[in-house]
C-alpha cells in the first residue's frame, strides 16, 4: 500500500502540490495508471439506482438526500492501485469546483472503514519521494471527511457497486439534480487537469440547445 501510494505521489509532483494549495488549475497533472487523453464521458441514460450508505461517523448519507445537487458517484478501493493514484486529481476536482453544485462521493468497496482510515493515517505521515507533506494532509482531510462537498461512504459487500455494474475500479458516474444518470467514467481519470475540469463544468451546465 505504501508503495503504491508514493508511487502515486512521485508522478504527481510538485506541480500537482502548488495547484493543490492554490486552489487552482494544474497544466502538468499525469499519474502512473491515470488515463492520459481528455476526460471523455460515456453518455448513459436513466435513474442512478438508489442508495443509503454509511459514514465512518455512523451518518447516512442516500442519493435521494442529494437531490438538488449533481452528484460525481465514485467507487474505489484502497487495495486497487489505479485508485490509490485518482485520490490527488480527486482532491484538485473537488477544492477547483468547491463553489459549484456539486458533491463528490466516494463510495469504498472495502471491508471495513479501518483501511480507509489507515491509509489516511500513512498519507498524512508520508515524507520524501519528491512529495510535499502538505499533500498527504490534504489527500487525508479528503478520506476524513473533512473537505467541503466530498462524503466518504462504505458499500459493504459491494452491493451498491453491483447495482451500477461496475466490475473494475475505480469507476465513476456522473448523476443530474434529478437522480437521472448523464455520464460514465471507467478507470482512473485525471481529475484535476484543466480540460477535465471544463468538461465536468460543461456536464453541471449543459447549454441550452
Amino acid at each position: 500500500m505504501i508503495r503504491w501510494v508514493q508511487l502515486s505521489f512521485l508522478v504527481a509532483g510538485a506541480a500537482l502540490l502548488a495547484a493543490v494549495l492554490s486552489f487552482g488549475p494544474d497544466r502538468s497533472l499525469s499519474g502512473a495508471t491515470v488515463a492520459d487523453e481528455m476526460l471523455v464521458p460515456e453518455p448513459i441514460s436513466g435513474p442512478a439506482p438508489a442508495f443509503s450508505l454509511p459514514m465512518a461517523n455512523g451518518k447516512q448519507v442516500s442519493l435521494a438526500g442529494l437531490r438538488g445537487r449533481t452528484v460525481l458517484v465514485n467507487f474505489w478501493a484502497t487495495w486497487c492501485e489505479p485508485c490509490i493514484d485518482e485520490l490527488p486529481h480527486l482532491v484538485m476536482l473537488a477544492q477547483a469546483l468547491r463553489k459549484q453544485e456539486l458533491t463528490l462521493v466516494l463510495i469504498s468497496v472495502d471491508e471495513s472503514f479501518d483501511p480507509i482510515a489507515q491509509l489516511a493515517d500513512r498519507v498524512e505521515k508520508m515524507t520524501g519521494g519528491g512529495m510535499d507533506p502538505r499533500l498527504g494532509k490534504e489527500i487525508a482531510r479528503m478520506l476524513r471527511d473533512q473537505m467541503p462537498s466530498v462524503l466518504v461512504v462504505h458499500d459493504q459487500g459491494g452491493k451498491v457497486s453491483a447495482q451500477y455494474g461496475t466490475a473494475k475500479y475505480p469507476e465513476t458516474y456522473l448523476v443530474d439534480p434529478a437522480g437521472q444518470l448523464t455520464a460514465k467514467f471507467t478507470g482512473p481519470k485525471p481529475w484535476g487537469r484543466p480540460e477535465a475540469i471544463e468538461t465536468i463544468k460543461g456536464l453541471l451546465h449543459p447549454r441550452q440547445k
